[in-house]
């Protein structure tokens, strides 16, 4: 109901869905006098005179017709407004700065706070006040909460904000960011390459510096900030956040199977649990969806609650949870967790793995590593043959007799020389390395046996030696020359040779549980084989020894053998103890799961009538267990071994089948690159940069695939400075500076 131009109005104030009580504004006075327009041409928000003096006045006038407690009554929802103000006159301030703020008692401006998220904005000589653009800006009274209104009124920071928010509207900004070239960004975009270059070859963050200075020196503008190590570190953590929280995303939207794979150790002595994801990377119905399940690095977790079941499953939950992989998704796509096998993972009623089952369902398979447990065969091999106990300490001796002395690593060299042969390293044999370290010790034993010959020779005949020396290499000498030595070591080269390549093929990125026990039944059965016929290296010792009639034609490498010395190991034995501690080792656990996952090797395929019907019932299980349509997939399934290309259910299957991992060699390969990163000399990263830099080096793009721009842009979204914000002053010079010029002289000359 309208009198005039200024009469009374029935104004009705909505909060939400509710309306309060009706104000009468017959004695709210009008913003404008009469006569008087607001300023607007020049699309700004800020003030003038004449406007300050209104709000003045109305500010300082007292209301009488509203209760400012509650202005809609005493039912009305609360209105929130400066206690100093009352209800109208905060309405009227709202109405003539819309982007005025109030929330839990402070002040602030919304167009402050929103043009620091613009990117691409040049701010400088504009200031625009942090407590404002915060919303941390406290009530006092009333004229000092003006003095601070008009304070900040000032007239470039809100003009330039008004502008600029405008030019965000209009997606100027956007297209002049998404010119990586162009000479406003460039800078910024090259130190952000470099910054990736450096982290991703494991540099120090203080190389950061110098690597801008050379491009410089080679003629590019590098700008004149972010040179620092900070800088740096800062701009690799922004790249790596933002790298993972696109992998994640990907990886959710995707919705594939998916298997953890973790381990512990420590850094800097504290300890950290590295965790993989293996999943799929593709969409189903791309082509080469089947081939595309790899190991993907989620983080390094520091244990905060300690290594107890608990404090790992926590740890773990946490870094889920953080990467937006909610409770409700594991239980969804979670089909597999494998661990080292130490107590606290794989313990059967309290172990982290039994944990993970309990928590996100009996579907989810635990495993334990099977590269783990052939170590573990063949050291209980190694235990019930007692023979192999003096060999490992043969060579062992070996190795500590070259590596403890540069006299003594010299001569071997020298006799290589004289003998034609490459000198390889001699290790530790059956120590806590893989079985593939033992292997590679005994092969550079067999090829370096004449040079070791003539070494130990020669040291034994050396008068400048001590006597425990020269006894010490005449004891070599024996066993060098002795055939029973080299039998042994023929029988170790042979057997090693297949666990080593076994190991080798179960820590294999491609390897699945499948597979892996294939593998495993394979080696068996050579072994078996060897029990009868025996080994390449084996035979052609005894060879050797059966052909050469006189002991005098009996030579290997030029070294002459004899028969003297204790027996050797038995090779029936060794290979049997081995066969026999593979089977009760590596027999697996999941044995009814791997049955039904290799129905899927086409290897295996019957090619009778019978292959029709092959491994349905299988396949009915594992689509029932990974929650995937059976008709659809044994269909499928059947269209599969009639030679057509897989479609989208037999699909899922296929990848499903090929996400249950056999080994977490992956997590030693994470260990790996962490030492790599993080060592003696760099001890003084956080956990959390340690597993940004990993996160590059393993899933991070190579250096010229690295597309920068899109994370130059977050980071300017984010307040950043670019590159080329500020002139530096004077290069101050310092004393190295003036040694270097001062030596840089007579080198030129």
């Amino acid at each position: 109901m309208k009198d005039h131009a200024f009469g009374s109005y029935c104004i009705f104030i909505y909060y939400g869905n509710h309306k309060t009580q009706p104000i009468n504004a017959r004695h709210l006075t009008p913003l404008t006098k009469p006569g008087k327009k607001c300023d607007n041409a020049t699309g700004s928000d800020t003030l003038n005179s004449s406007q300050n003096n209104d709000l003045a006045s109305e500010s300082d006038m007292h209301d009488k017709t509203v209760d400012s407690s509650n202005p809609g009554g005493p039912y009305a929802p609360l209105l929130d407004y400066p206690k100093v103000w009352s209800a109208e006159q905060w309405l009227r301030w709202q109405k003539k700065l819309p982007w005025l703020r109030y929330e839990n008692e402070l002040l602030g401006f919304s167009v402050c706070s929103e043009i620091q998220k613009v990117a691409g904005v040049d701010k400088r000589g504009v200031h625009v006040s942090r407590e404002w653009s915060q919303g941390i800006v406290s009530v006092g009274n009333k004229r000092k909460l003006k003095e601070k209104i008009y304070q900040h009124l000032s007239p470039g920071a809100h003009n330039m904000a008004d502008e600029t928010l405008k030019m965000k509207e209009k997606h100027t900004l956007q297209n002049c960011v998404q010119d990586a070239n162009s000479h406003l960004f460039a800078e910024t975009v090259r130190v952000f390459r470099t910054a990736y270059a450096a982290g991703k070859m494991n540099m120090p963050f203080t190389c950061q510096k110098t690597l801008i200075q050379l491009q410089e020196i080679n003629g590019l503008d590098m700008g004149h900030v972010h040179r620092s190590d900070h800088s740096c570190a800062a701009i690799l953590k922004h790249i790596a956040t933002g790298m993972k929280k696109n992998l994640c995303a990907g990886i959710k939207g995707l919705s594939p199977h998916v298997a953890l794979m973790l381990d512990e150790s420590t850094l800097f002595k504290t300890a950290v649990i590295v965790l993989f994801l293996r999943t799929r990377l593709m969409e189903i119905d791309e082509i080469d969806a089947c081939n595309s399940v790899e190991n993907v690095f989620l983080g390094l977790v520091e244990a905060t609650a300690g290594t107890t079941t608990d404090g790992v499953f926590s740890a773990v939950h946490s870094e889920l949870q953080q990467n937006g992989f909610d409770d409700e998704w594991p239980k969804s796509n979670l089909i597999a967790i494998c661990t080292d096998g130490a107590s606290v993972m794989t313990g059967s009623k309290s172990g982290v793995a039994p944990t993970f089952v309990k928590n996100y369902g009996l579907r989810v398979e635990t495993f334990h590593c099977l590269a783990r447990r052939l170590e573990l065969a063949v050291h209980d091999s190694l235990k019930s043959v007692n023979a192999t106990y003096h060999f490992k300490i043969f060579i062992s001796t070996l190795h500590s007799l070259f590596s403890q002395s540069p006299k003594n690593l010299r001569q071997p060299k020298d006799a290589a020389c004289d003998t034609h042969t490459q000198l390889l390293n001699i290790n530790g044999i059956f120590t806590i390395r893989w079985v593939s370290s033992s292997f590679r010790a005994v092969r550079a034993v067999w090829r370096n046996y004449g040079a070791l010959f003539l070494m130990s020779q020669t040291a034994a005949d050396d008068s400048k030696r001590s006597g425990t020396d020269r006894a010490k290499f005449r004891g070599m000498l024996d066993k060098l020359s002795t055939a029973s030595f080299l039998m042994d070591l023929a029988l170790m080269k042979d057997a090693l040779r297949e666990l080593s390549s076994l190991s080798l093929r179960l820590q294999s990125r491609t390897a699945t549980i499948a597979t892996s026990c294939a593998d495993i039944a394979k080696t068996v059965r050579v072994f078996e084989a060897m029990k009868v016929a025996g080994g390449g290296k084996s035979v052609k010792v005894a060879q050797l020894a059966c052909d050469a009639e006189l002991e005098d034609e009996r030579l290997f490498k030029s070294v002459k053998l004899n028969k003297r010395g204790k027996s050797g190991i038995h090779g029936g034995q060794f290979l049997t103890a081995i066969v026999d501690n593979l089977k009760a080792r590596l027999s697996d656990g999941n044995s009814d799961l791997v049955s039904h996952l290799q129905v899927l090797d086409p290897a295996l395929w019957p090619n009778d009538d019978s292959r029709l019907l092959y491994g349905e019932q299988s396949v009915v299980t594992l689509a029932k267990r990974l929650k995937l349509e059976s008709r659809p997939t044994v269909e499928q399934f059947r269209k599969l071994k009639d030679g057509k290309q897989p479609e989208s259910a037999i699909k899922k299957l296929m990848t499903a089948a090929a996400t249950y991992p056999g080994t977490s060699a992956e997590c030693e390969r994470g260990f790996s690159t962490m030492n790599d990163i993080a060592w003696d000399k760099r001890n003084a990263l956080h956990v959390q940069t340690v597993s940004d830099l990993m996160f590059l080096a393993l899933n991070g793009p190579l250096l010229e695939k690295f597309e920068p721009l899109p994370y130059f842009r977050s980071w300017l979204e984010q307040g950043h400075r670019k590159s080329n914000t500020w002139v530096p002053g004077p290069h101050r010079v310092s004393h190295l500076d003036r040694h270097y010029d001062l030596i840089g002289k007579l080198l030129c000359q």
